[in-house]
């Protein structure tokens, strides 16, 4: 992701429904288009929707890089995509990750006043720092958890959206 990302969404996110709206022209909808997103994308508006919301309208199936070890958190954060794809009649699967994760610190920002003391001018607006918090890797990988990684592919979610589990990386797979 460029460093940009967040602050010049607009752009970056217009580009992207475009480019999915090339695609489908093309193939002119000959060929299913499955599309791979991170669970956040819900929280990133583009024209008073959900950046989820449009790449939802254009896939026939989307995959949500949920990535978490417990199935009633997996649920919560991506339940907004679930809901979008019964809405939309689309397929989702949710992504597990198997692979080495180190611990995510989160730093978050919050627009604030130009004068105050900490402001930094970023994309036409003042950001202050919010708060930060730390995802352990453990909470986020399987890595290292094979009898839960099996189990947690026995679970299925009460939406008929629900299309199953998609597995990040073979290559870290428990066997």
């Amino acid at each position: 992701m460029n460093k940009d990302f967040r602050i010049r969404l607009d752009t970056y996110g217009s580009l992207y429904i475009e480019l999915l709206d090339r695609i489908r022209r093309i193939t002119k909808e000959d060929l299913p288009l499955s599309t791979v997103i991170p669970f956040w994308y819900d929280s990133l508006l583009i024209n008073d929707r959900s950046l989820a919301w449009h790449l939802f309208r254009q896939s026939d199936e989307v995959v949500i890089m949920s990535y978490r070890t417990d199935v009633a958190e997996i649920e919560a954060i991506a339940r907004d995509e679930l809901l979008y794809g019964e809405r939309l009649s689309k397929k989702v699967l949710l992504g597990v990750e198997t692979g080495r994760i180190p611990d995510e610190v989160h730093i978050t920002f919050k627009k604030c006043l130009d004068d105050t003391p900490t402001a930094v001018e970023a994309g036409k607006a003042f950001w202050c720092r919010s708060s930060d918090y730390t995802v352990p890797g453990s909470r986020i990988s399987f890595n290292g958890k094979e009898d839960a990684f099996k189990k947690q592919l026995t679970h299925s979610l009460p939406y008929k959206s629900f299309s199953g589990w998609v597995i990040h990386s073979y290559e870290t797979a428990p066997r």
